[in-house]
């Protein structure tokens, strides 16, 4: 997420002149969103089913899981097509959780969950790794941005 701090504000009033510049700040912001993708992006690896799939597409953005299997290997549940029931859905078909397909509960057993080849893997890996390590990721970016 970028920051929204102006370059420079400039205040005239009764003859006093101030000009606050934010040059300082805005590289500092910069530089600890920069160190806190990857910081995270590092973080989340271990917990990824392929973190060889994932990817920082810029200094505040990482592409953990793409297309359309992204959504239910983040949750770590089965889904299939809303319409036909099938894993493989039809182009443009919405892929619903297997549970709301078949199961008037809606709830989800054992079977439904996903099992992952990298045993570490788990599912919501951004919410494991948060859980893991947000102490560590405040302080890093308090550090560099000049907080306490």
């Amino acid at each position: 997420m970028k920051h929204h701090l102006p370059k420079n504000i400039k205040i005239r009033e009764k003859g006093i002149k101030v000009d606050i510049r934010f040059d300082r700040l805005n590289k500092q912001f910069d530089n600890a969103q920069s160190a806190l993708t990857k910081t995270v992006f590092q973080d989340m690896k271990p917990y990824m089913p392929n973190p060889n799939l994932a990817q920082m597409v810029d200094d505040s953005t990482i592409i953990a899981a793409k297309g359309p299997q992204g959504r239910f290997l983040y949750e770590g549940r089965k889904m299939v097509g809303a319409n036909t029931g099938s894993a493989y859905a039809k182009r443009g078909e919405k892929k619903v959780l297997v549970c709301e397909k078949f199961k008037p509960s809606g709830k989800y057993g054992q079977d439904e969950r996903l099992h992952y080849t990298n045993p570490q893997a788990k599912p919501r890996w951004f919410e494991v790794a948060k859980n893991e390590h947000l102490k560590d990721w405040v302080k890093k970016v308090k550090k560099i941005a000049g907080g306490k």
